[in-house]
């Protein structure tokens, strides 16, 4: 079963400054769909490559998403570790198996025409660090 960090997801406020602070400060270049909006998550966000892994700017655009209660509480931040994994659903079952909550999800916007598949470990659960588990197979970028 193989497994790679793919991408850290940061807590902005606002997406467009802080899209120019990055550009500027780390010369990346953001991908070439722009800020998406993904309506079922509450968010806005923007990826930039770096190497072999992706910074992704996060904001909220739905008061009421657990990145806008975290935003609040904590202020601009890291928010996740995103990791793919290639056998998706028999490590999605042994976390279960071991005991550890697992928080499934499927996002349609992000990629037209694509489900993404998520799965997620809370901070509650992981020593603070939000992971996001990401079905490698259902990533069209891969």
């Amino acid at each position: 079963m193989s497994k790679r960090l793919d991408h850290v997801g940061i807590l902005v406020s606002n997406i467009d400054e802080a899209l120019k602070l990055y550009s500027k400060m780390l010369g990346l270049t953001p991908w070439d769909k722009g800020i998406v909006e993904i309506p079922e998550k509450g968010v806005k966000v923007v990826l930039f490559q770096a190497g072999e892994n992706a910074i992704e700017l996060i904001e909220p655009t739905d008061p009421k998403s657990p990145e806008a209660e975290t935003l609040r509480q904590r202020g601009e931040g890291l928010w996740h570790l995103s990791i793919f994994i290639d056998d998706f659903d028999s490590e999605v079952r042994a976390l279960k198996a071991k005991g550890f909550p697992v928080k499934e999800e499927e996002i349609k916007s992000l990629f037209p025409g694509y489900t993404l598949r998520l799965a997620w470990l809370l901070p509650e659960d992981t020593r603070g660090v939000r992971i996001e588990l990401v079905d490698a197979a259902s990533d069209p970028k891969n």
